[in-house]
C-alpha cells in the first residue's frame, strides 16, 4: 500500500523544546520529515525524499511554500507524521518515499527485511534475507497504522545508518 495524498495533519507537535526556523525550498506541508536542501545552503529545507542518503532532519509543523519560513521541530521530539504503508508500534522508521509519499516515514522492519528469493516462503526455511538499503532510521512509532497518521519519536541520533546488502 501507499499514501495516494499527504494527510492534513494538524497539532503536530506532541512534544519538544527544539524548534527553529528555516526556509522551505519547496511546498512543505504540516507533520512533513524535512531534510537539507543541499551542501551550501543555509538553513534551507525540503520534504525528505527516500532516496539513498537522504537524512531527515526535522518535522514541519505548518505548511509553507518556496522562500517562506517554516519552524521545525528537532530532535528529540514526538511529532504526528504520515505514515506510508504498514507501521507498528515499536517500529523502526525511515523517509518513505517519493511523490504523495514524500515527507512520510515508513517501517523499517515492514520494508527491507525479505524472505530468501530462492525458497517459496519464510517456513520452508526461516532464514530472511536483508535487501540493500541506504536510510538512516529517523525515529520510533509510538503507534501503529497503514496509510494514515502515526505519532513518531523522533530522534535519528540514536541510530546507525542502516546499511544492510543481501545474503
Amino acid at each position: 500500500m501507499a499514501l495516494s495524498s499527504f494527510p492534513s495533519i494538524h497539532n503536530v507537535l506532541k512534544y519538544g523544546l527544539n524548534i527553529l526556523t528555516m526556509e522551505a525550498n519547496d511546498s512543505i506541508q504540516p507533520g512533513c520529515l524535512v531534510s537539507f536542501k543541499a551542501s551550501g545552503e543555509d538553513y534551507k529545507v525540503v520534504r525528505c525524499q527516500g532516496t539513498e542518503k537522504s537524512w531527515g532532519i526535522g518535522v514541519a509543523l505548518y505548511s509553507a511554500k518556496d522562500g517562506d519560513k517554516v519552524a521545525v521541530a528537532l530532535p528529540p521530539c514526538i511529532c504526528k507524521m504520515a505514515a506510508n504503508g504498514s507501521v507498528n508500534a515499536g517500529d523502526l522508521v525511515y523517509p518513505a518515499g517519493n511523490g504523495n509519499a514524500s515527507g512520510a516515514v515508513a517501517s523499517i522492519e515492514q520494508n527491507i527485511y525479505r524472505p530468501n528469493s530462492s525458497k517459496d516462503n519464510l517456513s520452508s526455511t526461516g532464514s530472511l534475507y536483508l535487501h540493500q538499503i541506504n536510510y538512516m532510521a529517523v525515529g520510533i512509532a509510538l503507534e501503529g497504522g497503514v496509510d494514515t497518521t502515526i505519532d513518531v519519536f523522533l530522534n535519528p541520533f540514536l541510530y546507525t545508518p542502516v546499511n544492510v546488502s543481501s545474503a
